[in-house]
């Protein structure tokens, strides 16, 4: 495991509360309380932005209760903020 990270168990996923699939329809994003994971359209694993969310030199890339995702027709991915208002 890392340091200051839980293990939720085979999914990964902590509190899940929005999806949205990719223009190319190839991927999957996942907004996870306090982070991003993007998975394949087959469901494997690819990413989790940011890639260290418990690394506190990088503050402004953390989220806090990530809600509302989407993507605009040049296929650029949103995430609104909750807890930050972003």
């Amino acid at each position: 495991g890392i340091a200051g990270v839980h293990d939720w168990g085979d999914t990964g996923l902590n509190n899940p509360l929005d999806v949205a699939v990719s223009p190319d329809q190839n991927s999957v994003w996942v907004a996870d309380n306090d982070v991003l994971h993007e998975f394949s359209k087959d469901g494997d694993f690819l990413r989790t932005f940011p890639q260290e969310p418990w690394n506190v030199q990088m503050d402004e890339y953390r989220f806090q209760e990530t809600r509302g995702l989407a993507f605009d027709s040049l296929g650029h991915l949103y995430a609104s903020d909750l807890r930050r208002g972003r």
